[in-house]
C-alpha cells in the first residue's frame, strides 16, 4: 500500500497512516504472526508461532513454538486457507507459485489456491530450516546436521551433504547454482556445495560466529 509511518523511539510507539488492511484473527488465540513470505501473485503467507506454549521436540534444536501457515488475500487481508504446521520454519514459494513447507520430517508442496498438501519426501530426521528453491525447481533444506537436495517433481532425494552444526538458517543459492550454507548462529563455518552432486566446493571458517544466513550480491560477492 501507500502507507506512511512515524516511529517515536522515546515513546516506543508506531503510527501508520493509510493502512490498506489489518489481519488480526489467527487460527488459535495463542498465535502471533512471526514471518511473512510473498507469492508471485501477491498472496501473503504468514507463519505464526504459539507465543504461550513455546516448546519443541527433544531433537528440535531451536525450540521453535508450534504454529500455522496462513495464506492471506493481498487485496483485503482475508484468509484463503491455513495449515497447522506444528514446529516448522517459514516456507519458500517457487516461481510457479507452489508453496513448499515441512512438518517434522516430512516435506510438502502446497497448492497456493486451495492449501491442499502433497507429500514430497519423508526424511530420516526432522527438517530444521526453511527451504530454498533453485531456478530448476530443486528444493534445498536443512535436516539436522545435513543439507538435503530434493526433486519435488519426482519426489526423490537427489543428495545429502554433512555439516558441523544443525542447519537452521535457510540455504542461499548463487547465480551459478552453488549452494551456500551457514548452519546457524553458533557456527563459524560457511559451506559451499555443488548443486548437481552435493560435493563440498569449499568451507570458509572465521574466528568468531556467523549470525545470519549468507546473502549473494549480483557480482557473486557473499555477504
Amino acid at each position: 500500500s501507500n502507507a506512511h509511518g512515524h516511529f517515536d523511539s522515546a515513546a516506543a510507539t508506531i503510527t501508520i497512516e493509510n493502512v490498506k488492511w489489518i489481519h488480526s484473527s489467527w487460527p488459535d488465540y495463542k498465535e502471533m504472526p512471526a514471518y511473512s513470505t510473498l507469492g508471485p501473485d501477491g498472496t501473503v503467507y504468514i507463519t505464526t508461532f504459539d507465543d504461550v506454549t513455546r516448546f519443541g521436540p527433544d531433537d528440535w534444536c531451536c525450540g521453535t513454538p508450534p504454529g500455522f501457515l496462513v495464506a492471506l488475500n493481498p487485496a483485503d487481508g482475508t484468509e484463503k486457507w491455513h495449515i497447522d504446521l506444528g514446529h516448522s520454519a517459514p516456507p519458500a514459494v517457487a516461481a510457479d507459485g507452489t508453496v513448499y513447507t515441512s512438518i517434522e520430517n516430512k516435506f510438502y508442496a502446497v497448492n497456493p489456491a486451495t492449501g491442499a498438501m502433497t507429500l514430497i519426501l519423508t526424511a530420516d530426521h526432522n527438517l530444521t530450516s526453511s527451504p530454498a528453491i533453485a531456478t530448476d525447481g530443486t528444493a534445498y533444506i536443512g535436516a539436522g546436521q545435513k543439507l538435503l537436495a530434493i526433486d519435488p517433481v519426482n519426489k526423490v532425494l537427489k543428495w545429502q551433504a554433512p555439516t558441523d552444526k544443525f542447519v537452521v538458517f535457510h540455504p542461499s543459492i548463487g547465480a551459478d547454482g552453488t549452494i551456500f550454507v551457514v548452519p546457524w548462529a553458533f557456527s563459524s563455518r560457511m559451506y559451499a556445495f555443488y548443486a548437481t552432486t552435493g560435493v563440498t566446493k569449499w568451507v570458509a571458517e572465521i574466528p568468531g560466529r556467523f549470525s545470519t544466513p549468507p546473502a549473494i550480491g549480483e557480482s557473486g560477492t557473499i555477504y
